[in-house]
């Protein structure tokens, strides 16, 4: 479904006819589409003349909704937020953090010893803290990827998940 190159090519109404072509080529009628997902640029999402303005008028029962990355990107920010708000612990500027101090070179990290540095104060606090442990357990399990139909591809599970079943089969044979 690439559309064609020229100046027009990224207006709406190519996109859409370029769409519908695309589903009428492959026999799928529109009343199969349940919904679309785009960025949201306005010439996907706008209200007047947009791919999403086109598709409504046409075909109303779809459901239009915005770009699955931002919408994961809020709720996960929403999701740290709360987490922090119930457990004064910020995974976000944690993972700032711990980005930064492995950005630079093993040459450029002396500087990130001197205990004087702010960013050097809260790793090695965070890091002394045994609860950090217990936090980044929760937000991994929290926040693991999906697995794929392909074991060779699927994720291992996370260290929580491995946690929680290796003790409940360890407590139901009788042993830890």
């Amino acid at each position: 479904m690439c559309p064609t190159s020229g100046p027009s090519c990224v207006t709406a109404e190519v996109i859409y006819l370029k769409m519908d072509e695309a589903l009428q080529k492959n026999a799928i009628p529109w009343r199969n589409c349940v919904s679309l997902s785009v960025d949201n640029a306005p010439v996907n999402t706008g209200a007047r003349n947009s791919i999403a303005s086109r598709i409504l008028k046409e075909h109303g029962n779809i459901y239009i909704h915005g770009c699955p990355c931002y919408i994961i990107h809020n709720t996960a920010k929403q999701a740290g937020l709360g987490f922090l708000e119930v457990c004064g612990f910020d995974p976000e500027d944690l993972t700032v953090d711990v980005g930064y101090w492995f950005k630079g070179s093993t040459n450029g990290k002396g500087h990130l010893t001197d205990e004087k540095q702010p960013r050097f104060r809260r790793l090695l606090e965070a890091f002394s803290n045994p609860m950090t442990e217990v936090y980044r357990l929760f937000y991994q399990a929290t926040s693991s990827p999906p697995s794929t139909s392909s074991s060779r591809e699927r994720s291992p599970p996370s260290s929580f998940y491995r946690m929680r079943y290796g003790v409940s089969s360890a407590s139901c044979s009788g042993s830890f």
